[in-house]
């Protein structure tokens, strides 16, 4: 699905640098010009960023000059594509981390194996992560709260979380929902 939506020429490339875990900070060797943000990148070329230095970037990537696009993947293999393909951060898809595991979407899949998902995934990628838990996997706000922690502490950066229930058009009261995301 993800290679047919790139042209040919770069699906190739993408492919070879796959392949031979070229990361994709090499595809801005070439640049001339270089943002805020890619001379911050290619700094930690060599390393794996810790979650704080993540977080930093992923914020300062929002304020760049250059709009922030963030592909969706939905496990280690997917993840590491996007990576390859010099994208800055990456998002997963809370659907396809699902259907790639068996499930429905809507919260169908259990808390834990999503949270497993998640956590595959940011050990496996140097990029900063945003993850989708849907409406947070939780009948209240203190279980959310609870769930929200847990997923932080897989090491993803950012996260986005539904303001109605199981796709519901009515959306939630703004103060619980405010609470929940505070």
């Amino acid at each position: 699905l993800l290679l047919r939506s790139i042209p040919a020429g770069i699906t190739i490339n993408i492919i070879k640098c796959y392949f031979r875990r070229v990361n994709w900070f090499q595809f801005y060797k070439n640049s001339k010009k270089r943002s805020e943000t890619d001379n911050i990148c290619h700094k930690y070329n060599m390393g794996k960023l810790t979650q704080k230095e993540k977080a930093e970037l992923f914020l300062k990537l929002h304020h760049d000059k250059e709009i922030l696009v963030i592909l969706n993947s939905w496990d280690p293999g997917s993840s590491r594509l996007i990576e390859a393909s010099g994208f800055k951060a990456i998002g997963t898809t809370s659907m396809g981390v699902s259907a790639s595991l068996g499930y429905p979407d809507c919260e169908q899949i259990q808390f834990s194996e999503m949270l497993q998902a998640i956590k595959r995934i940011a050990d496996k990628i140097t990029l900063p992560l945003t993850v989708d838990i849907e409406g947070g996997f939780g009948n209240n706000t203190k279980d959310i709260v609870n769930n929200i922690r847990q997923v932080i502490n897989t090491g993803v950066v950012g996260i986005n979380i539904e303001d109605s229930i199981n796709r519901d058009p009515e959306l939630l009261d703004i103060s619980e929902f405010s609470e929940r995301i505070s």
